[in-house]
C-alpha cells in the first residue's frame, strides 16, 4: 500500500491552524496535523479539501474519507484542536456545484466481491431490488444538539430463519435507535439481543476471544437475519455474519458484538443493504442489494435538493423517540408456511454468557475496530493526495446547479 507524501505533492496546502488527533473506539488513535489538497474524482477536481495527516498512529492507516456530519469532525476536545468546523467531502460537492444536494448512496457488494460503489448525489437502481424507502433520521441526542448528529434511524424489530429447517424466531420487536456505520466492520448491539442472535445458530461468547464463537457453518446453509424497518425488511444472510478461523478445523467467529445498550450496523449488515444518506433532510432509503449487479448495467438517478428519489418511497412507522424495554409483542415471519418459536413475552432480561476457554481454536481476527465515526475505507484516485485505485463512484446528472450554501466558507 502506498502512502501520501505532502512533500511530492504540488497543490499541498499545510494549514498551521493546530492538531490533529482522533481516537477510536477500541483505543487506537492518530495523531498528526491539518492540510487542505486537491482530489480528482472520476476526472473532477475538487480543490481545497481539508484533511487530518497522520503522522503517528498505533496501527497501519489506510485512506480514510469521512463522510458524515460535520459537527462529528475531530476537531474538538483535545489539546491543541483547531476548535473549528470545516465541510467535507459531500459538503464540498455541493459547495462546488458538482451535486445539488448532500447525500449519496452506498453499495458494498457481497463479503467475497472485493468491491462496492459509492455514488454522490444521486443513486444507481440497478443496485438493489424492490422498493427503497426512505425514512426519518432520529437524534440520538436531543439534550445535546437539535438536530440528528449521527447517521442513525429507527429499527422495529430483528429475528432469524432457518427456511429449510422451518425454524424462526423474533428476537425483539421494540423501537430502538440504529446507528449506520461503514466504519465498522461488525455489528453490535445490546448484550440481550447479542445474546439471541447468537444463541440461534448455537454461537456462544468466548471470554478470552472477546466475541462468539462457534463450529462453522455448512455454505449451504440457508438461515438468515431479518433487521425489521417497519416498512421493510431487510435479510443478512449468515455467511456475512461469519470470522473465518484462524486454523483449519478451528471454530468462526459470529461477526456481532455485545454492548451494554448501543446499537451499530456496520458492514456485515451493510453489505447487504443499499443505503441512501441524505444530510441535508436528515433522511435515510434503504432497500435490498442487489448482488448481481454489473458495471454495464447502471442506472444512475438524480437526487434533487429537497431529497425525494424518484420512484421511491415515504416510510409511514413510527420513529423511535425513547428507550424502552426489548419486548417481543409480534411475530415479524408474518407467513405461515414455517412454525414460528417467537412468543410473546415481557421486556427481555439481561441473560448470562458462556465463557470458553478455545484459544486453539479461535478465528480470525477480522474483528475489527468500532469505530462508530461513518467513514468510508475505501480509496480513491488523488491528485497528489493517494496513488491507489479508485473504488468510489461519483457521478452526477444535474441540470440545474444550486447555489453554494453557507457552510462552504472555510
Amino acid at each position: 500500500m502506498s502512502t501520501y507524501n505532502e512533500n511530492s505533492s504540488s497543490t499541498y496546502q499545510d494549514l498551521d491552524n493546530g492538531r490533529f488527533y482522533i481516537i477510536y473506539a477500541d483505543e487506537t488513535f492518530a495523531d498528526g496535523s491539518w492540510g487542505k489538497e486537491t482530489v480528482s474524482v472520476n476526472g473532477i477536481d475538487i480543490p481545497d479539501i481539508q484533511f487530518g495527516l497522520a503522522k503517528y498512529a498505533t496501527t497501519p492507516v489506510s485512506g480514510v474519507l469521512g463522510i458524515g456530519f460535520p459537527r462529528r469532525e475531530s476537531v474538538k476536545g483535545y489539546e491543541g484542536a483547531p476548535d473549528k468546523y470545516y465541510p467535507n467531502f459531500p459538503q464540498l460537492l455541493k459547495c462546488e456545484q458538482i451535486i445539488d444536494v448532500v447525500a449519496y448512496s452506498l453499495f458494498l457488494n457481497s463479503p467475497d466481491s472485493g468491491m462496492g460503489s459509492i455514488v454522490f448525489g444521486a443513486i444507481d437502481e440497478s443496485k438493489f431490488y424492490g422498493d427503497l424507502l426512505t425514512f426519518p433520521m432520529v437524534n440520538e441526542y436531543p439534550t445535546i444538539v437539535d438536530a440528528p448528529a449521527t447517521l442513525a434511524m429507527t429499527i422495529q424489530g430483528l429475528g432469524a430463519q432457518n427456511k429449510s429447517g422451518c425454524e424462526r424466531e423474533t428476537f425483539m420487536t421494540t423501537k430502538y435507535p440504529v446507528l449506520l456505520d461503514s466504519g465498522t466492520s461488525l455489528l453490535n448491539a445490546p448484550k440481550t439481543i447479542a445474546d439471541k442472535m447468537a444463541s440461534f445458530v448455537n454461537a456462544s461468547y468466548s471470554a478470552d476471544e472477546g466475541i462468539y464463537i462457534l463450529d462453522c457453518p455448512d455454505s449451504a446453509d440457508d438461515i438468515e437475519y431479518t433487521f425489521d424497518f417497519g416498512d421493510l425488511q431487510i435479510n443478512v444472510p449468515l455467511t456475512s455474519l461469519i470470522l473465518s478461523p484462524e486454523v483449519e478445523g478451528g471454530y468462526c467467529g459470529f461477526a456481532v458484538q455485545p454492548t451494554n445498550d448501543s446499537m451499530v450496523l456496520g458492514d456485515v449488515f451493510l453489505s447487504s443493504a443499499y443505503v441512501v444518506f441524505d444530510l441535508d433532510n436528515y433522511k435515510i432509503s434503504l432497500a435490498q442489494a442487489n448482488w448481481n449487479a454489473s458495471e454495464d448495467s447502471k442506472q444512475v438517478i438524480n437526487i434533487p435538493t429537497d431529497g425525494s428519489i424518484p420512484g421511491g418511497k415515504s416510510a409511514t412507522a413510527e420513529p423511535w423517540s425513547t428507550n424502552e424495554p426489548f419486548t417481543v409483542t409480534s411475530d415479524i415471519y408474518s407467513s405461515a408456511v414455517c412454525k414460528s418459536k417467537s412468543a410473546v413475552h415481557l421486556p427481555t432480561g439481561s441473560s448470562s454468557t458462556t465463557q470458553s476457554n478455545v484459544q486453539a481454536r479461535s478465528p480470525s481476527a477480522r474483528i475489527a475496530r468500532s469505530r462508530s465515526t461513518t467513514t468510508l475505507s475505501n480509496t480513491i484516485q488523488t491528485g497528489g493526495f493517494m496513488n491507489q485505485t479508485i473504488s468510489a463512484a461519483m457521478e452526477s446528472s444535474s441540470a440545474t446547479k444550486p447555489k453554494a450554501p453557507p457552510h462552504c466558507d472555510q
